[in-house]
C-alpha cells in the first residue's frame, strides 16, 4: 500500500488503521515494523501507537508492541509487516544527507544511491506486506521508482497499479 496524506496527524491515524488491520488479519504486534527516515518522526509514531494502545507493556514493564525504529535501524531486522512512514519529498532523500549537484556531482549521485538503498533495506524488511507512506509530496525516490517499473498512478502515488497497455 502507498498512500499520502495532506498532514501528519491523517498519517499517523492511518498507520494506527493499519496497525489494526493488520492484527485482525492475524499478524501479531511483534511482527510489525514501523520506521522513518529520522528519529524524529519515529518518536512522535510511537507517542501516537502508545496513545491508540498499540505499545503495552507487559507485567515486568517491557514494551510487547510494534518494532518502531528509523529506517537505518531496520538493517537485519525482518517483519511480516513493515509501515514506512513520512517517505515524502522533505524527508527521503534527507536534505542534509545529500551533497549539492553544484559543489560535487559525483558526491551527490553517491548520497542518493544511499539514500535509494537506505530506502530498499527499510522496505525489504517486510515479508508479507509493506504499508509506504508520506505527508504532502511523495519522495521523488518513490516517483522515480514507480515510473521506471512502468506504473501508472494518481499526482501522489495513491493508487498505484500496473499498466497493462501493449
Amino acid at each position: 500500500m502507498v498512500n499520502g496524506y495532506a498532514t501528519r496527524r491523517e498519517e499517523l491515524d492511518a498507520l494506527t488503521e493499519q496497525v489494526r488491520a493488520w492484527q485482525v488479519d492475524g499478524i501479531n504486534l511483534d511482527e510489525i515494523g514501523i520506521c522513518a527516515r529520522t528519529r524524529q518522526i519515529a518518536e512522535v509514531a510511537e507517542q501516537h501507537l502508545r496513545q491508540a494502545g498499540l505499545l503495552p507493556a507487559d507485567s515486568h514493564g517491557a514494551i510487547r508492541g510494534p518494532y518502531v525504529g528509523t529506517m537505518h535501524g531496520m538493517k537485519g531486522l525482518e517483519f511480516r509487516s513493515v509501515a514506512m512512514l513520512d517517505v515524502g519529498a522533505t524527508s527521503v532523500p534527507l536534505p542534509i544527507a545529500v551533497t549539492d549537484e553544484s559543489e560535487d556531482a559525483v558526491r551527490h549521485a553517491h548520497d542518493l544511491q544511499r539514500e535509494r538503498c537506505l530506502l530498499y533495506v527499510a522496505a525489504t524488511r517486510a515479508r508479507e506486506a509493506l504499508a509506504v507512506s508520506w505527508t504532502g509530496q511523495p519522495s521523488r525516490l518513490l516517483v522515480a521508482n514507480a515510473a521506471s517499473r512502468g506504473r501508472t498512478s494518481d499526482p501522489q502515488l495513491g493508487s498505484q497499479r500496473r499498466d497493462t497497455t501493449p
